[in-house]
């Protein structure tokens, strides 16, 4: 009898905390007008899977719970329920449907009555429209690229459900560098992102904030090759990026590559120029010729990584740590070699570029007392605080084949572990754009 009173009260309180989802009229909810969401929440009212409480508001600053989510989606894409048994709380069908269709699986670990995080609601956004995202990408992709976007959407981690709600228009971040996944989720947010997953499924294709993508893509495997060079390694390939071989071990050195970035050089606004470390107008490139400014390299691609701390105490070692890119085809070097320059200006008229790593001087104009002065045509140059960056030009790259490699080079002590080896077929869609500066790279590179 005790158990029978409990059930029936926590059966009247779920009752109680729910919004009342009668009769839908916007014109009664007073605490929206104004409000950036009001739009989105007058469609949903209408719609039908949400509406204000008794008193006339909605609270759109509030935070939605997880049953509360769950069960407006539920309701948005109008997947069915089986009736409410007696013994039953309001939300037990809603939990069971939602477990059925394959939108919640096991998630919104804090408790279904807290407000849900930002990280636990794109886990959902992501399962509600992965059936219309399989769907787009095989229509837009040649048949050989099927079995990779087939592999990519099966069991998908969490950190990739993240960069796939954000790929796919559902979720923005709070700002272009953060996707603040702790923070809870408001009534209105919870609303606005419901919206977008209908229109994503019926086809529309929704804006997309580039620099959040890239976030997302860092958060997800700590790089943003695939979004920043989507045209050549190809979405559906992001997911063979080996992050387990970015820790590294030797003798000399344990850590990690902590992050591989992709920085493009026309993009002021990239929310990763700084791991580059130094001002651009500090840096050039190490050259047979002269030192060349990187700050008037334009329509190129920067390529810089970052290592965490040795982990092996007192060591008394410097074990570079690096990360090596290569592409397809002959090495320019061996025409340049041969003396054959007019044979690597033919090979790039027609499309084609080996990825290659340069270092770049730090410049100072005073050398350090007892410092060798180590300069280039006038311009000195601290060259203990020399920077590895790889610089790719955007256009004339023809890439069958990408290879990455993580090395640890020591006398006596060499590592190499494999991150990435793929052809990405299909996807050379850049037409050869020659240009004098980009010849000139090719030839100062090599």
């Amino acid at each position: 009898m005790k158990a029978k009173i409990i059930i029936t009260f926590l059966f009247i309180f779920s009752l109680a905390s729910m919004p009342n989802v009668g009769a839908a009229n916007t014109g009664n909810l007073k605490d929206i007008s104004g409000h950036w969401a009001e739009a989105q929440i007058k469609s949903a009212v209408v719609k039908g899977y949400v509406n204000g409480y008794q008193d006339g508001t909605f609270k759109p600053e509030a935070p939605v719970s997880g049953e509360e989510f769950l069960a407006m989606m539920v309701r948005a894409l109008k997947i069915p329920t089986e009736s409410q048994l007696s013994e039953e709380s309001w939300f037990s069908p809603i939990y069971k449907s939602a477990g059925k269709s394959g939108i919640y699986q096991g998630d919104y670990q804090k408790g279904w009555d807290q407000p849900l995080t930002r990280g636990d609601m794109a886990l959902t956004l992501e399962r509600a429209t992965r059936q219309r995202s399989f769907k787009q990408l095989v229509e837009s992709s040649p048949q050989s690229r099927i079995q990779d976007i087939d592999s990519m959407h099966k069991n998908m981690e969490s950190k990739q459900m993240v960069y796939e709600s954000v790929r796919r228009g559902l979720m923005t971040g709070t700002s272009s560098t953060e996707l603040s996944l702790d923070s809870a989720t408001t009534r209105a947010q919870a609303v606005v992102v419901i919206e977008r997953v209908i229109s994503y499924n019926a086809g529309e294709s929704l804006p997309i904030d580039r620099h959040t993508l890239e976030v997302a893509e860092v958060f997800w495997h700590s790089t943003n090759l695939f979004t920043v060079w989507s045209n050549f390694l190809g979405i559906e390939n992001a997911n063979k990026f080996d992050t387990t071989k970015l820790h590294i071990e030797t003798d000399f050195f344990v850590g990690d590559i902590t992050g591989l970035y992709i920085i493009d050089a026309n993009d002021p606004d990239s929310p990763y120029w700084d791991k580059i470390q130094y001002p651009l107008s500090e840096l050039y490139r190490n050259s047979y010729k002269e030192a060349y400014p990187v700050e008037d390299i334009k329509d190129a691609y920067y390529i810089v990584h970052s290592i965490s701390e040795n982990e092996i105490e007192n060591s008394q070692h410097r074990a570079p740590i690096n990360i090596n890119i290569h592409g397809v085809g002959e090495d320019p070097l061996t025409y340049f070699n041969a003396g054959d320059v007019s044979a690597m200006r033919e090979r790039l008229e027609k499309g084609s570029f080996e990825v290659k790593e340069v270092l770049l001087l730090r410049k100072h104009t005073v050398p350090k007392a007892g410092e060798a002065q180590h300069h280039i045509n006038g311009k000195y140059f601290d060259s203990k605080a020399a920077v590895r960056i790889y610089i790719v030009p955007k256009y004339n790259v023809l890439v069958d084949k990408i290879t990455i490699d993580v090395s640890s080079t020591m006398i006596g002590d060499r590592k190499n572990q494999r991150v990435l080896n793929i052809w990405p077929t299909g996807i050379r869609t850049l037409k050869p754009n020659t240009s004098d500066v980009e010849l000139y790279m090719l030839e100062e590179l090599n």
